[in-house]
């Protein structure tokens, strides 16, 4: 049988067919030309790496031009190999997700069953199945009492959401102070306390909310409510506490000489706002005294508000419109009108608010003396028109102005208007440089007592420090 088998191998190729393999002799010694030791697989040219499971179906081992091809795996046993290392996959930072192995069957040459190694190796590629690994980039942060934002760059800021709105998010953490973030920057948000927040179809939801990219859920104590993202408009405080809806702004100069010239200048603005999700309350005061020598020069001041309520992004209703003025050196003691309108937003995004609106009032007007057989108080009606814009040049510069102009008849100075346009500068957290200039018009100015007509036009500039709370 030995010489039998010899013959058979100096030949150029021999094939063993299935049924010369259920002959026990040969099987014997095909055994002993190849050695049952474990050895690695070939490293041949990898083709493009494929993570589909691998199939074996044949495995021809060539050796001195010998080919043995075994074809059933039930006459020979596989033995155990080191798995074949394939190229890696590039590092990513996204959530990794595993595509599920399937059990195939491999066929390698030797003899022996599966060994301990086999089954550790197939045991961790069970766990790792059951458990796919996750990126950091991905976790969520524990609910406590604090509101987590997380930016597109993947940072976190901790701290208290103000409100957002108008595409910016005003935020506050102990060590960054206040920061207004682009909407857009936003990916996730995680609350603590609850807010309301308003859509586009003016439906109003109030919790603890959760955003990501794509979804916005609220959160009470008996449901959760989930809605698109890129409907939300607005969010600003749930709380009952009303000092949580107001935010204030103050900016104060001052200017006192003493020695051949005794004067003293001071300028006061403030500025306050009240918003919440549907409406938005708007409050300015603008004041300015003079006095040289124990003697005023100027002494004007002037409030003014609006209540604005909130249909869709751009449209919104004010119901109140109203102002006071006082100035008698422009010859007018009070006046007073207050009115309602209609608004629109010309623009409004990230950068740059800018606004008209319009409608009827009702004006009072006291002068502070007239010539004689003239009264001293006209009520009319009146026209009130104005605009607002505020833009944002960079992270430290904003520009802010407004107008407001009031249309009537020739006996309350028929057409007056009142801008103000300012330059607003960061210097340190909350503190800011700011510069405006003034200009007040009258078109038909009422003479006084002693026949004296007042200026048209009245110019300042004013420059003081600004605090925002």
């Amino acid at each position: 049988m030995c010489s039998s088998y010899s013959d058979t191998i100096d030949a150029e190729e021999t094939e063993l067919t299935a049924e010369q393999q259920t002959e026990q002799p040969i099987v014997k010694q095909a055994e002993q030309v190849l050695a049952p030791t474990p050895q690695p697989p070939l490293i041949d040219a990898q083709t493009e790496p494929s993570y589909e499971p691998i199939k074996t179906d044949s495995i021809t081992i060539n050796k001195t031009d010998r080919t043995i091809e075994q074809v059933s795996d039930e006459t020979v046993q596989p033995t155990p190999q080191p798995p074949l290392i394939d190229a890696q996959q590039a590092t990513s930072y996204e959530p990794e997700t595993k595509p599920e192995a399937e059990a195939d069957q491999r066929t390698v040459t030797g003899s022996g069953d599966l060994g301990e190694d086999e089954a550790m190796r197939n045991s961790e590629v069970e766990t790792a199945k059951e458990e796919p690994a996750t990126s950091w980039s991905d976790l969520r942060p524990y609910q406590i009492e604090a509101d987590w934002v997380q930016l597109k760059s993947g940072e976190w800021l901790r701290g208290r959401i103000i409100a957002m709105q108008d595409f910016r998010l005003e935020f506050y953490s102990d060590e960054l102070k206040k920061l207004t973030i682009k909407w857009r920057n936003v990916k996730y948000i995680k609350s603590s306390a609850p807010y309301r927040l308003r859509f586009e179809d003016q439906t109003i939801a109030v919790g603890a909310i959760e955003i990501t990219p794509d979804k916005v859920q609220v959160i009470t104590d008996y449901d959760e409510q989930t809605f698109d993202r890129s409907n939300l408009l607005t969010i600003a405080s749930g709380k009952e506490t009303e000092l949580s809806l107001w935010t204030f702004n103050i900016t104060a100069s001052i200017n006192l000489r003493r020695g051949n010239t005794d004067q003293t200048d001071f300028t006061s603005k403030i500025n306050t706002k009240r918003q919440t999700a549907l409406s938005r309350v708007t409050i300015d005061y603008l004041g300015n005294f003079t006095e040289v020598r124990e003697t005023e020069t100027i002494n004007n001041h002037r409030l003014n508000g609006a209540y604005n309520i909130f249909f869709g992004r751009h449209l919104f209703v004010s119901p109140i419109v109203a102002e006071v003025y006082r100035d008698p050196f422009q010859n007018i003691a009070r006046r007073v009108y207050a009115g309602a309108g209609l608004g629109y937003w010309l623009i409004k995004n990230i950068y740059t608010e800018w606004d008209i609106s319009g409608g009827p009032a009702y004006q009072s007007t006291m002068f502070d003396s007239v010539q004689p057989g003239q009264s001293t108080e006209k009520n009319t009606l009146t026209i009130v028109l104005s605009t607002r814009f505020n833009s944002k040049l960079n992270s430290r510069v904003d520009l802010e102005g407004f107008y407001i102009a009031t249309l009537g008849d020739s006996s309350i100075g028929n057409y007056t208007h009142h801008s103000m346009f300012t330059v607003k500068t960061e210097l340190q957290d909350e503190l800011y440089l700011d510069v405006s200039f003034a200009w007040d018009r009258t078109r038909r100015p009422v003479e006084n007592a002693d026949g004296v007509v007042p200026e048209q036009d009245d110019f300042k500039i004013l420059v003081g420090l600004r605090y925002d709370y």
